[in-house]
């Protein structure tokens, strides 16, 4: 690494190979009992024996009065190879395992009804799926994690060759006491997370399922290597190659089978470029590495020149990974300047779920957004798949992976799969059992439906069970936001109390697999007056029902999607028959707020920023005369107070003194200004080379919405 360059480094958390055979060859065949063939019916006696030879099987016989053969008591370890040459005979149409068939196992961790990401990729099933569970080590390089945390503790991988606490570099590998991982930041022993990021990929790895504890992690035999190279600095986290590069070179040398990258940096040459460098010798050691897309919203196939992106686009038979929603879309920006996955046909290979995931944090749990929260999924995945078939390469464990997963429409030509990961289908192509991709039927809604009317503010709401040929667990959507996951039973409880008025809901049904249906949406009304019986609002027709009024049209002052001050002006075109309008952070806070004349403009005050990019929703409520709700939407605006983050290096170019300016921002283009200047200059793009006169002392730069950065000087 001598004279190598420090290239910055940063989180993205707000960050071709042939497809795999059927069957792995040399894979560990789940326990079964026989193969199940399905034979031409133009076969002779002598082409059935055929098979039961090809098989080494005691014993052949028909399954009914279909053309399917039971092959029985095939030897295990040569399964995977009898049945790669059985599919070569002429007279065998289709092959399958006899594998077991198990009620899916849910797991019990406290938080699991909140984890939409691992039920979204088929968990409980794939842990039936399961046989052997061997431990397989997983580098998270990142900012450390959280040794003590109670649903990690049990899966910290451990050097077998260190003494703790001896002062001696007992293996010899060049750094003492490196028990559980090493700190390349600081150049010490101790990885302890100090920015969460970290801990939160490792608990999406690794943390213990099934213990009642937090969170379940995806890969039971995890061992979590802390490598840890980004610190919190400047209102971000971030590293440097150098460090990025030991931490890489760590977990190659001391035997991770994977490695996991949920972070980002800008390169001129990938060729040249060392962290690219070392994931080769990483691939080349038999380690599987998986990496974060970033989260600029951003084709990375259209960057036909730098900065290319680094690790997400080095070479080789590496998995990166977008960021999808609990919808399956591909995770975008609710508006032009905020963050969204980057994607991209050839450099991207698949998505994963990315957006609001739980897990688990210094001391605690919390929700993370970003292909950041997505890689680890495809992490997990792959120490799942190395528990199983201990020796499948990079290449296989890619194919597997991508060919394994859901279709997803909205990653058709953005990603190289198409496909959504699914562990279920990921474990099945490689032990041969054959991945479900059928969703289930859709959920029949019974009440309350067609505009029926509750005199209570948490209506109980009833559903006819979907079909699946594996369990189902449902989702309850009201006025088109999910607000309950996870029901295993047909009827839930509205979480929080709802306005009065009128409001939608429907179900969406999800199998083990990950295969979702969105079934049909109903209105209901709410009506909690003291006095007379319950009524409707002034929408209904008497020949059609209840009309859900459309049209609410909301603004923000300017069409802002982002501001700096907590105190949001609010303007609506409220729908026919509405004569006022309310406003609110949440639709809980909505039936307290004040009523607003039709026309009017509403002042929001937000609560408090809890993050540099701080999201929250406003809620508008359209109000009859009679004050009964008659619609209801929702935007979103981030409130960001914290100025942008740039730096300035100076240089000659062409006998004249140059800054070489490099600044971003979320939400629009960044202004810089000289020490002593009073105009700002608008950055056309994230990097600017300035010509100077003089020795400039420092400068300032300032975001599209208003906040300045303290000084810099310039290096």
């Amino acid at each position: 690494m001598t004279g190598a360059r420090r290239w910055p480094i940063v989180i993205g958390s707000l960050l071709a190979v042939p497809a795999l055979a059927a069957t792995a060859l040399g894979a560990p065949t789940p326990h079964s009992d026989g193969v199940i063939v399905g034979i031409s019916p133009n076969a002779t006696a002598a082409e059935r024996s055929e098979v039961r030879a090809a098989l080494d099987g005691e014993r052949i016989e028909r399954l009914g009065r279909t053309d399917l053969y039971v092959v029985s008591r095939v030897t295990p370890t040569d399964t995977a190879h009898a049945v790669r040459d059985v599919r070569g005979l002429p007279q065998v149409e289709t092959v399958a395992l006899n594998l077991p068939i198990h009620a899916d196992a849910v797991p019990n961790d406290e938080y699991w009804s909140s984890q939409w990401g691992p039920q979204m990729i088929g968990l409980p099933a794939a842990l039936d799926l399961l046989s052997m569970r061997n431990p397989v080590t997983v580098a998270v390089v990142d900012t450390g994690i959280d040794l003590t945390h109670p649903d990690l503790l049990a899966n910290l991988w451990t050097n077998p060759g260190e003494v703790p606490a001896d002062g001696i570099d007992n293996d010899h590998n060049g750094y003492v006491d490196d028990v559980h991982g090493y700190d390349f930041a600081h150049n010490d022993n101790d990885p302890t997370d100090d920015a969460d990021h970290g801990t939160h990929v490792a608990g999406t790895i690794g943390a213990g399922i099934g213990n009642t504890v937090g969170v379940a992690g995806l890969a039971p035999g995890a061992r979590l290597m802390a490598l840890k190279f980004m610190v919190p600095s400047g209102g971000r986290v971030s590293g440097d190659t150098v460090d990025a590069v030991r931490a890489l070179d760590y977990a190659r040398e001391m035997g991770a089978q994977v490695i996991n990258n949920s972070w980002s940096g800008s390169v001129a040459d990938l060729s040249s470029d060392p962290v690219c460098q070392a994931i080769t010798r990483a691939l080349g050691a038999n380690i599987v590495v998986v990496n974060a897309a970033g989260n600029d919203a951003t084709d990375l196939d259209a960057r036909g020149a730098p900065p290319y992106v680094s690790p997400a686009q080095c070479p080789g038979p590496q998995i990166t990974v977008a960021a999808t929603t609990s919808s399956d879309l591909l995770w975008s920006p609710v508006s032009l300047g905020n963050p969204g996955s980057n994607y991209g046909a050839v450099s991207v290979d698949i998505g994963a779920p990315g957006q609001t995931i739980r897990s688990t944090v210094r001391g605690g749990y919390a929700y993370n957004t970003g292909t950041s929260m997505a890689a680890p999924q495809a992490a997990g995945a792959a120490a799942m798949l190395l528990g199983e078939v201990p020796a499948l390469s990079p290449a296989a464990v890619r194919g597997t992976i991508i060919n394994g997963g859901v279709a997803a429409p909205s990653l058709a030509g953005r990603t190289v799969s198409g496909r959504r990961l699914s562990l279920p289908g990921v474990l099945a192509l490689a032990t041969g059992a054959g991945a479900d991709i059928t969703p289930p039927t859709a959920a029949q809604l019974t009440s309350p439906v067609g505009g029926e009317v509750v005199a209570t503010t948490r209506p109980t709401f009833r559903w006819v069970a979907s079909s699946d040929q594996s369990a189902v667990t449902y989702s309850l959507v009201i006025d088109r936001t999910v607000v309950t996951r996870a029901i295993v039973g047909t009827s839930a409880t509205a979480p929080d109390a709802l306005a009065d008025g009128t409001h939608t809901w429907s179900i969406e049904a999800m199998d083990a697999w990950g295969n979702v249906t969105a079934g049909a949406t109903s209105t209901f009304v709410i009506s909690t007056a003291s006095s007379g019986p319950p009524r409707t609002p002034d929408s209904v027709a008497p020949s059609t029902g209840t009309v859900v009024p459309r049209g609410l049209e909301v603004r923000l002052a300017g069409g802002a999607h982002a501001t700096r001050s907590r105190r949001v002006r609010v303007t609506a075109n409220l729908p026919d028959g509405a004569t006022g309008m309310r406003v609110a952070e949440s639709l809980a806070a909505l039936r307290s707020a004040p009523v607003l004349p039709a026309g009017a403009v509403a002042t929001l005050t937000l609560g408090p920023p809890r993050s540099r990019d701080d999201r929250r929703t406003v809620v508008v409520g359209a109000y009859d005369a009679s004050g009964e709700l008659i619609t209801s939407t929702t935007t979103t605006i981030a409130l960001d107070q914290s100025a942008p983050v740039g730096s300035a290096r100076r240089a000659v170019e062409g006998g004249r003194s140059i800054l070489r300016l490099d600044a971003r921002d979320e939400h629009g283009p960044v202004s810089y200004r000289l020490v002593g200047s009073s105009r700002w200059v608008v950055m056309p793009s994230r990097r600017l080379a300035v010509p100077v006169r003089g020795w400039v002392t420092g400068l300032q730069f300032r975001d599209a919405l208003g906040n300045v950065s303290s000084a810099v000087t310039p290096r």
